[in-house]
């Protein structure tokens, strides 16, 4: 390589890799998601209900409205006006669709006459950040699952049918339109994705943490996050927060089910010393208190009963079900009423 050919390397970026094949293989595990969010309808059905704002659903590349109607039923249930964006299948941004996006967002505003939240699901997500950096005012928050934002914009197993489709070489969009997407809206945000997605590289959709900016990482495949029962739970609580009072998903005395879990790449520098720091703390406290547990039991003359008082049960810890979650307030539990109806 010769001196030419290597300083454009250097200022390549270097690329992420796609998800595996396995991966990619694996994407039939939706399916089952599916049927354990049919299976958790009780529970779910008993999340934090919300405060009635119209919520705007944007599917994913080649899906139409149909994949979001599960997400929309489930947040209707909650006491939202879910939207669907009324703009066919979705074969990537062609034409005028930005426009068109624009426009849809302008009548679910108009009818509500209040911001409006954005769920969007793989590229769909892309579309929401983009409407909610052109149109703040008229977005409450932004909340995208699986999709690939950050970084590399190839770094997925669909980017070459998405070229074929649109005629468009992602390599040659503008650095003005990459900004738009890339850059973290000015409203709250949250970023869903998982580690096991087969069809978009988990490192692409990783949002960095902020006053009002977040990513949350879930266990499961890309094709089932749009009705995976983690993904409904993060959605009803990230909905739930108020428009002057928004609070980050991972907050202290909060409780989350396994398989949800605060990725440590999103966090800061700062932050994540402070995250040393305090492991670093918690762990001297508890060999601490067991060093004086020991001693104590060796300057007994004789054996005690064990006292059970203090023992675990799994009915003392708030991940043994949904139901039993600290975030769900008891007026949700009796909550009911009508179902707002989808424009």
């Amino acid at each position: 390589m010769n001196q030419a050919e290597q300083e454009i390397a250097d200022l390549t970026p270097e690329r992420l890799p796609a998800p595996s094949k396995l991966w990619l293989l694996l994407e039939g595990r939706a399916a089952g998601e599916l049927l354990t969010t049919l299976a958790l309808r009780p529970l779910l059905r008993r999340l934090v209900r919300g405060d009635g704002h119209p919520v705007l659903l944007l599917p994913g590349f080649l899906a139409s409205d149909l994949s979001t109607r599960p997400l929309r039923g489930f947040l209707r249930g909650l006491g939202y006006y879910a939207h669907r964006w009324n703009l066919g299948r979705n074969l990537g941004a062609q034409g005028d669709l930005e426009e068109r996006l624009s426009e849809r967002l302008d009548e679910v505003f108009e009818r509500h006459q209040r911001p409006v939240s954005l769920v969007g699901w793989s590229l769909g997500g892309i579309y929401a950040r983009l409407l909610a950096n052109r149109h703040p005012e008229r977005v409450r928050s932004v909340i995208s699952l699986g999709s690939p934002f950050a970084e590399d914009v190839k770094a997925n197993n669909s980017w070459r049918l998405y070229e074929w489709i649109t005629k468009e070489r992602l390599d040659e969009v503008s650095a003005e339109r990459l900004d738009e997407v890339r850059r973290t809206p000015p409203v709250p945000t949250t970023s869903i994705f998982s580690r096991t997605d087969g069809v978009t590289a988990w490192r692409s959709a990783l949002e960095r943490e902020g006053p009002q900016a977040e990513s949350v990482e879930v266990r499961g495949s890309h094709l089932g996050l749009g009705f995976n029962p983690l993904v409904l739970y993060v959605i009803a609580d990230r909905l739930s927060q108020g428009v002057d009072d928004w609070l980050p998903f991972f907050r202290s005395g909060i409780a989350h089910p396994p398989g949800i879990s605060r990725p440590p790449e999103a966090l800061l520098p700062e932050a994540q010393t402070r995250e040393a720091q305090t492991e670093v703390a918690q762990t001297e406290v508890a060999q601490t208190e067991d060093t004086q547990s020991q001693e104590a039991a060796l300057q007994e003359d004789e054996p005690t009963e064990t006292s059970t008082d203090g023992a675990f049960s799994p009915q003392d810890s708030p991940l043994h079900s949904l139901e039993a979650i600290g975030t769900l307030p008891e007026a949700a539990l009796d909550a009911s009423g009508e179902v707002p109806e989808e424009l």
